[in-house]
């Protein structure tokens, strides 16, 4: 399961379980997905966006700048399976790239 928060709403999400690992992921005009040795045997990520738009899937099909979900610079994206975060990938939505923030555990 996945949730989006809306931007500013003040949450943040911790995860009950040890932080396994951590990466920063830019993403442009092509697809891409976390790194399988950064995530290794996590069943949770935090994801912030930042600095641009993205759309995003979870059903390992690329998304494109047309096709995913939405996430605004700002939303928080909580993967809560293994399946979802081997299969993410991201987008950006508009003519600048973006950073994803992404916290394993």
């Amino acid at each position: 399961m996945s949730t989006v928060s809306t931007p500013g709403s003040g949450r943040a999400y911790l995860s009950e379980s040890a932080a396994l690992g951590y990466e920063s992921v830019a993403v442009s005009t092509t697809a891409i997905g976390l790194t399988a040795s950064t995530y290794g045997s996590a069943d949770v990520a935090i994801i912030t966006v930042e600095d641009a738009n993205v759309r995003f899937r979870t059903d390992g099909t690329a998304p494109t700048t047309s096709e995913g979900h939405i996430a605004y610079v700002g939303d928080v994206i909580t993967l809560r399976s293994q399946g979802d975060i081997a299969n993410f990938s991201a987008i950006r939505d508009d003519a600048v790239d973006a950073a994803l923030k992404v916290s394993f555990s």
